[in-house]
């Protein structure tokens, strides 16, 4: 093997490695934490990285982005279809999917009936603040993505997971 077909070879699959990690990239989103309502498991400023979903790749005690509703806790705008500054997002926990249990901390929803509608999601945040208890259930397409893991944060926190597991409500 000559020098050109090394060179060549690296070149290709150095090639192949810079298209998959721009692919990656396309595929996943870093936003940063604003607010405290997901203290103590995210604080103000920390960075997420976020991989966008369908609604049935979602679990309980993931911790997602959604499209935030208007002030009168509707949306009046069509979904988002891709990631877009023009809308505002929040990032709260999942405590429960269709066919789920209604949690008894949601006084705003009717409990008729007692059982998650099907696509939709109940999230809620860890500290409080705007969530399911106040603009009830999250409907499938407001879903923008799951976060896989805390990149960086303000204090000089590095990477790690995001943990599952949820503070009781």
């Amino acid at each position: 093997m000559s020098t050109i077909d090394i060179i060549a070879g690296f070149g290709a699959s150095s090639a192949v490695a810079i298209g998959a990690a721009l692919l990656l990239r396309r595929r996943r989103i870093v936003i940063q934490v604003r607010g405290e309502s997901m203290y103590p498991a995210l604080q103000n400023g920390d960075h997420l990285l976020v991989r966008p979903c369908e609604a049935a790749e979602v679990s309980v005690g993931d911790i997602v982005v959604i499209e935030s509703p208007g002030r009168n806790l509707s949306w009046t705008t069509p979904p988002a279809t891709r990631w877009t500054r023009d809308r505002r997002w929040l990032v709260k926990r999942v405590v429960a999917v269709p066919g789920d249990r209604l949690p008894d901390v949601l006084p705003a929803l009717p409990k008729v009936p007692e059982v998650v509608a099907p696509k939709t999601l109940i999230v809620l945040s860890d500290n409080g603040g705007l969530d399911s208890r106040v603009f009830g259930p999250i409907p499938f397409e407001r879903l923008f993505g799951v976060a896989v893991r805390r990149m960086f944060d303000e204090r000089g926190g590095g990477r790690e997971a995001i943990r599952r597991d949820a503070p009781a409500p």
